[in-house]
This record gives structure tokens, C-alpha cells and sequence, in this order.
């Protein structure tokens, strides 16, 4: 998914959900609770230093198509200060879930941020060589879990339009079109009961680790 509306971090049958993340001591996030499984990680804190540097690697192993796709623009994410400003979550409710591979490498990410205490923006992007398997829904599924268990009413996303396979990924979820906005369309989803959303918040364990502290 596309850009977010703010320049802080500019970031969207029934499916089970993936669960809310597990409330054992967080482990760190280079870290897989199984080896040779891809794991998911919630930040909801800002991130360390090497925690940038997962990032500054799945950025270099992200093609530079796939980035403008998501960002709306080409970026020089070789720069520190742009790197951060397109994917630090800051305080106030911001959560980055990123999907692990087997060495701990980052395969994909989904940004959320909070526009009022019951509504964000998400925005979502795999790593090229890991796309059509799977992460964009896995991550998804994780984040819907998360913004449903916290009572969050809305979810949007701003998705350029010649962004096929996340608009295809947004609508499977339930997130309609709004309003077309310049070379984008604004999708939502309605998580209240009776809402848009395809999903239910169904908590397990041991699904997610929130990297919290």
C-alpha cells in the first residue's frame, strides 16, 4: 500500500486471524521462536540501531519499482535522515509489523499510524524476492487482528492505482474504495460490527511478538 497522508511517516469466505502478539518477554527482533519458520514481529516503540539496520537491509534488497510503488516517489533511502522519515513510527500508537525469514532478515513490513484514538493508516511492502508468497496477507491478517483487539474503528490506505496486487490484497480484506485522490485511490475498512471488514479478532498465542520495550 501506498502513502501515508502525513509527512512524519508516510505510509491499508472468512480468514483466520493471526493473534495478538504473545505477552512473554519479548525476545529481540533478530530473533525466531522456530528455526527455519518465518516468524512476525510488532514494533510498537522506536526502533534501535540495529533494528535500522534490518531495515536499511530489507530497503537494498527491495526493488526500486517496488519502493516508488509503496512511497509514491523514488527515495534515496541510502540516506539515514530519509530512511527514517518514511519508516519511523514515532510514538502515539504507530506500529511496524515486520514478517521475519528463517536468518531474522526482514521479508516485509506494514506501518501503521493513528490519525485519532480510533482510527489509522496502514501501508504495506514486501521484499521483492519473497512477493506472491503469502507475507502481504500474513501481515495483514496480523495488523486487522491487532486494530481489531484494540477497538480501532477504521482502517485506511492510500494505494496508487497502477498498484494491482495491493488493491487486489486490500479488497480481499474488505477495505472499499473511498475516493480516487490524484494518482491513488483511498481505501477504508469499517471494523465495527456489522462493518466492511472480512475478518474477526480470534487471539492465540505465540503468533506474534510485540517488541514493545
Amino acid at each position: 500500500m501506498s502513502q501515508l497522508h502525513h509527512e512524519q511517516s508516510p505510509l491499508p469466505a472468512s480468514i483466520p486471524i493471526p493473534p495478538l502478539a504473545s505477552q512473554r518477554e519479548p525476545q529481540s527482533a533478530g530473533q525466531t521462536d522456530d528455526a527455519g519458520e518465518d516468524r512476525t514481529v510488532v514494533f510498537t516503540r522506536p526502533l534501535n540501531e540495529n533494528e535500522w539496520g534490518m531495515i536499511r537491509a530489507f530497503v537494498a534488497k527491495t526493488d526500486r519499482e517496488d519502493l516508488r510503488l509503496r512511497f509514491g516517489q523514488s527515495l534515496d533511502f541510502a540516506d539515514a535522515a530519509t530512511l527514517k522519515r518514511f519508516f519511523d513510527i514515532g510514538g502515539d500508537g504507530g506500529e511496524l509489523v515486520c514478517m521475519l525469514d528463517e536468518a531474522g532478515d526482514i521479508t516485509g513490513i506494514l506501518q501503521r499510524v493513528l490519525t485519532s484514538p480510533s482510527e489509522a493508516e496502514i501501508a504495506l511492502i514486501v521484499r521483492s524476492d519473497r512477493q506472491r508468497m503469502g507475507i502481504g496477507e500474513k501481515l495483514l491478517r496480523t495488523a486487522l487482528s491487532r486494530a481489531i483487539g484494540q477497538n480501532l474503528k477504521t482502517l485506511r490506505a492510500l494505494v496508487l492505482h497502477e498498484n494491482g496486487a495491493m488493491l487486489r490484497l486490500a479488497r480481499k480484506f474488505g477495505l472499499a474504495s473511498r475516493k480516487p485522490s490524484g494518482f491513488s485511490v483511498e481505501l477504508e475498512l469499517d471494523l465495527r460490527p456489522g462493518g466492511t471488514s472480512t475478518v474477526q479478532y480470534e487471539p492465540q498465542r505465540g503468533m506474534a511478538r510485540e517488541i514493545a520495550n
